[in-house]
């Protein structure tokens, strides 16, 4: 009769416990019967192997953690690569167990070979995390392996301090104004608290309007954004956001966002003690019950995983003395819930398109599309606000909705943004909710960077420096508010008040002498400037809003009443020229149709 080795079984345990552990540090977690069949076919093969008692390399501690490896690397090649990799895999997996048991039966003392049975399947399966993190691919995935791993340990949660009225920051990544003045989002928005439907971003893209909410500074003085040397700079360590702030004074900080260029190396986590993006950490697939449930086949950046995600950190949060941030991807390209067969999954060379050179009907079916994944970003946002208000946030809290920028559908000639300071794609639509502040149309222009001051101010703390206002209260009549930086091509800068809109477009470095840039140096380091203050060669378009609202008529930049905007598009800039090149996830923005840099 055989006898039971239940040593046998303790690898088979260690695996199992290093993959759930994994597993709950990323992204996504699996779902309670995932973790329990996981559990139960992990434990029936250990006692498999604890009665049958193979012998030699065939009864190595090295299996259960050589297993997980090889589902990882199955699961990385995809379908129909894996139909190579699984065998090839599993001749190496052969050879791996071989060489591992020759290690172990040098081992002679029982506390050793316990020792070893414990650390080759832990090590193994961390590595094969490793892999996994590679290949989703993350900016720096041996950091993002040493926050999992010391998640267990590590306190979510800052001692508790003095309190505060809590505070949310919900945006919507890509949304037009005019689409999101159409939204149940905002129509809920608008009959409780201040609206603004045409507010001005800071930028024509991510990384520097976010950092503007975040901070209350425009990117001159954040320095977030694109460096004309290539690549990306982060926020700068002196502009503090928000969230740091409140940190220090007690606050509980949480965000779940979706977007690679929201991440910890350009300075979005800061302050934040939970901080939840699917492309900082990716779901870990389980070796028997694969991906976390309902992830399979949708993207981990689908607003209503985003929202599922908030409203489990939001069930556990005491009722005050917390800020949570909610940003939505789902209107952002690829649009991913886009039906088959649509043209939208055309789009393989976004420069071609980009030029021009497209399939008949596309334009069509981008806005059928675009306005599909706006519909699902609505949905999302409002199930937000209905839990919020069943818990009664409202009655306290202090919520803000943005867009950090728009997107051009062709309005001017151009697609997508980041290209272009026209109103499609810097205007954003802004709304407050506040105790005591009556609901209605907002007056004057309000900025992303009035969003810092205004939570400052509801969480009781001083105003800081910067161009930025509470928005509770009266804007200046005569306010200015102004965008600075491109992700492609020329650098612009732009400037409106209530009548007028003014676009600056700077030479191209080769039309200013040599001595321009991608980053709008060329005015301030070498361009030759007149006494005005303009630039040689730069263009200057101005529009008067009130005659000609979808700015297709530009008039000259000397233009009666225009000055002040034409004044403050030029001393608009950016600040990343020079800054240290911040780790980014090439390969997911390559995916969303960004051009490497």
């Amino acid at each position: 009769m055989r006898r039971f080795d239940g040593w046998r079984l303790v690898p088979w345990g260690v695996a199992l416990g290093a993959e759930l552990a994994l597993a709950r540090a990323a992204c996504d977690a699996p779902a309670a019967w995932q973790a329990a069949v996981e559990a139960a076919g992990m434990m029936l093969a250990g006692l498999v192997f604890a009665w049958l008692r193979p012998e030699g390399w065939r009864g190595s501690a090295a299996w259960p953690g050589v297993l997980v490896a090889l589902g990882i690397a199955v699961r990385l090649a995809g379908w129909p690569w894996a139909l190579v990799v699984a065998p090839v895999g599993a001749a190496v997996a052969v050879v791996l167990v071989r060489v591992l048991h020759d290690a172990e039966a040098k081992l002679r003392r029982p506390a050793a070979r316990l020792g070893w049975a414990v650390a080759v399947p832990a090590v193994l399966v961390v590595a094969a995390r490793f892999a996994w993190l590679v290949g989703a691919p993350v900016a720096r995935p041996h950091l993002r392996l040493a926050e999992e791993l010391a998640a267990p340990w590590r306190s979510a949660d800052p001692p508790p301090g003095p309190g505060g009225p809590p505070l949310v920051v919900l945006s919507v990544d890509t949304l037009r104004a005019d689409h999101a003045v159409r939204t149940e989002t905002w129509r809920w928005l608008a009959a409780r608290g201040r609206a603004w439907p045409r507010a001005m971003s800071t930028a024509s893209w991510t990384v520097p309007a976010l950092a503007s909410l975040w901070t209350g500074l425009p990117p001159a003085e954040h320095g977030a954004g694109r460096r004309p040397e290539g690549g990306y700079a982060a926020l700068r360590e002196e502009a503090a956001p928000l969230a740091e702030v409140l940190r220090r004074r007690g606050y509980r900080a949480a965000a779940f966002v979706a977007n690679p260029f929201v991440t910890e190396e350009l300075g979005f986590q800061r302050g934040f003690s939970v901080f939840v993006n699917p492309d900082e950490h990716p779901a870990f697939p389980l070796l028997l019950a694969g991906l976390p449930r309902g992830l399979a086949g949708v993207s981990s950046r689908d607003g209503a995983r985003v929202v599922d995600r908030a409203l489990a950190w939001l069930a556990a949060a005491p009722d005050d003395g917390w800020l949570l941030w909610v940003h939505l991807f789902d209107p952002h390209l690829p649009y991913e819930h886009a039906p088959a067969g649509s043209l939208t999954h055309t789009i393989t060379d976004l420069e071609a398109v980009r030029r021009g050179a497209m399939p008949p009907g596309l334009p069509d079916a981008v806005r059928r599309d675009y306005a599909a994944e706006v519909a699902r970003a609505d949905a999302a946002a409002l199930r937000l606000l209905r839990a919020l208000d069943d818990r009664g946030f409202f009655s306290r809290g202090t919520l803000v909705f943005a867009a950090d920028h728009g997107e051009e559908l062709w309005d001017h000639g151009g697609f997508e943004h980041g290209h272009t300071h026209h109103r499609e794609v810097t205007d954003v639509a802004l709304a407050v909710v506040s105790p005591g502040l009556p609901p209605g149309p907002g007056a004057g222009v309000a900025s992303l960077v009035d969003v810092a001051p205004t939570l400052r101010a509801a969480a009781g703390l001083a105003p800081a420096a910067g161009p930025g206002f509470d928005l509770r209260a009266p804007l200046p009549a005569d306010r200015v508010a102004t965008a600075a930086g491109n992700l492609y091509g020329a650098m612009q800068r732009s400037a409106r008040d209530g009548r007028w809109k003014a676009i600056l477009t700077e030479p191209e470095p080769e039309e200013a002498d040599g001595a321009g840039s991608a980053d709008g140096a060329s005015s301030r380091d070498g361009g030759r400037a007149d006494p005005s203050g303009a630039a040689d060669g730069e263009r200057v378009e101005v529009y008067d809003l009130a005659s000609d609202p979808g700015e297709a008529r530009p008039l000259p930049a000397e233009t009666p009443g225009a000055e002040a905007v034409v004044a403050a598009a030029r001393a608009a800039r950016t600040a990343a020229a020079g800054r240290a090149r911040a780790a980014v996830n090439d390969a997911a923005l390559r995916a969303l149709g960004y051009t490497a840099e």
